[in-house]
C-alpha cells in the first residue's frame, strides 16, 4: 500500500476491474460477486482513497453508488489533463487508458517504446525520444471478432473459439480461431516491425504488452523483438502519474 496514505488505483475497463495499492492487486470479472469482492479487498487493505481511470460508465457509477460515503473516489483524468510527463500535442482524441499505459510503460524503460493492450480493441501506442506520443493503432480484439462473425454473417455462426495449435484449419471452427488470435498476432508483430523500421531504425526499441487477452497472444508472437508483459501496466501509470503529480 502506498505509505501511510491508504490510497489505491482502480482500472474500471470494459470486461474486468483491476485495483493495486503499491503492492497488492486484484483483477476482477463483471460478475455477481464483485461488489463483495471489491468491498473485501478495500477493507482488508484499509484503502480510504482510490484514483481511477474508467472507460465504463455504467459500472463507474455503481462504484460511486457503492462507495462514496466510505471512501473517496478520484478520477484520474484532471492530473491527465494537466501532466507534464508526455507531449500528446500531436495526437487527437487520445484515450485516458492509452495515454496511461504509454506512462506506465516510462515509468519501466526509457523511449522509444511500444505499448500494446490486448481488449475489447487491440490498441497499439507509440512513444518517441523527448516523451512525444506518436501515436498508434487500433483494431477489433478477439471478443469483437468474434461477435461479428457470428452477428454479421449467416454461415459462421456456430463455432467454438479455441486457441490454435496449427495454421491452417480442418474445420471452420479451426480455421475461425486461427484467422482470429494467428490474425492478431501477425498484425501485432507486422506493426511493430514497421513502427521500427519508419520511425526508430537505430534505437532500441522496449515494447509492452498488456490486457485481458494479453497472455494467449503472447506466446504466438513471432518476432525477434522481446515483448515485456506487465498486467499492471495502466495502474503503474496512475501510480506514476500521483507520484509525478505530488499526491503521494
Amino acid at each position: 500500500m502506498t505509505e501511510s496514505t491508504n490510497i489505491a488505483f482502480a482500472d474500471i475497463g470494459n470486461s474486468r476491474i483491476k485495483i493495486f495499492d503499491g503492492l497488492n492487486y486484484l483483477c476482477l470479472s463483471y460478475d455477481k460477486n464483485l461488489l463483495i469482492k471489491l468491498k473485501s479487498f478495500i477493507e482488508f487493505q484499509e484503502i480510504s482513497k482510490i484514483y481511477y481511470s474508467s472507460v465504463n460508465s455504467e459500472f463507474e457509477h455503481i462504484l460511486h453508488l457503492t462507495f462514496e460515503n466510505d471512501i473517496e473516489l478520484i478520477n484520474i483524468l484532471n492530473q491527465m489533463e494537466t501532466q507534464k510527463i508526455i507531449n500528446f500535442d500531436a495526437v487527437a482524441g487520445m484515450g485516458t487508458d492509452r495515454k496511461l499505459s504509454l506512462i506506465g510503460g516510462l515509468s519501466l524503460a526509457s523511449p522509444p517504446l511500444v505499448t500494446i493492450d490486448c481488449g475489447t480493441a487491440i490498441t497499439i501506442n507509440v512513444l518517441g525520444q523527448k516523451n512525444i506520443c506518436a501515436g498508434g493503432i487500433i483494431f477489433p480484439g478477439i471478443k469483437l471478432q468474434e461477435r461479428s462473425l457470428r452477428e454479421m454473417t449467416s454461415g459462421l455462426k456456430n463455432f467454438d473459439l479455441k486457441i490454435p495449435n496449427r495454421f491452417t484449419g480442418n474445420s471452420t471452427s479451426e480455421a475461425i480461431s486461427i484467422g482470429i488470435y494467428q490474425g492478431i498476432a501477425n498484425a501485432i508483430s507486422g506493426f511493430v516491425e514497421s513502427i521500427k523500421n519508419e520511425s526508430f531504425p537505430d534505437d532500441e526499441l522496449n515494447i509492452f504488452l498488456t490486457g485481458g487477452s494479453s497472455s494467449l497472444i503472447l506466446p504466438m508472437l513471432k518476432s525477434h523483438f522481446q515483448f515485456s508483459f506487465e498486467e499492471k501496466l495502466n495502474l503503474l501509470g496512475m501510480m506514476f502519474l500521483s507520484q509525478q503529480s505530488g499526491l503521494l
